[in-house]
Order: C-alpha cells, then sequence, then structure tokens
C-alpha cells in the first residue's frame, strides 16, 4: 500500500491509460476475430445457399415437366376413357 501512496499522480495516471490501452486492445483482437468467425460463416451459408437454389431449379424443372406430361395424359382420349371406365366399375362396385 505504501507504494500507491508513494506513486505520483503522472505515473498512476500512465498506469491507467497503459492498462486501458491493452484492454482496447485485447477488445480489438477479440472483435477482428468475431468478424471474421462471422465472414468465414457468411461466405459457407451464401455458397450453401447458391446450391439450394441450383437445387431448387432442378426441382422446379422437373415438376413443370411432370405437369406437362400429366396434362398431356389427361387430354388423350384413351385416359379419358379408362378413367370413365374406373368411375363406372366405381360406381357398379365390381
Amino acid at each position: 500500500m505504501d507504494e500507491m501512496k508513494t506513486e505520483t499522480p503522472g505515473v498512476a495516471s500512465e498506469t491507467i491509460d497503459r492498462l486501458s490501452l491493452e484492454q482496447a486492445l485485447r477488445d480489438a483482437e477479440i472483435a477482428i476475430a468475431r468478424s471474421r468467425d462471422l465472414t468465414f460463416r457468411l461466405v459457407e451459408l451464401r455458397s450453401q445457399l447458391a446450391g439450394e437454389r441450383e437445387n431448387n431449379q432442378l426441382l422446379q424443372d422437373q415438376l413443370d415437366e411432370t405437369r406437362q406430361l400429366y396434362e398431356a395424359i389427361q387430354g388423350n382420349k384413351a385416359y379419358k376413357l379408362a378413367a370413365r371406365i374406373w368411375t363406372l366399375r366405381q360406381a357398379l362396385g365390381v
């Protein structure tokens, strides 16, 4: 405790300034590390999103093709006849 009393106000001020600077540097290092981590995660997620968008487009194209095929089948006379026969069989319980 005697050491604290013997320090001059200038030395105490310098010590506080040094400690404050050290803490600020630690805080900056932590902030930079967090920023790097978040940037890395953002890049990964953007890459994943691009892949998901591509996959979504492929699925949408497949759905469009399937819908076109379904509409073509429904418009077919043989399909319409088979659908009528099926409805008639259901009505007759056959």
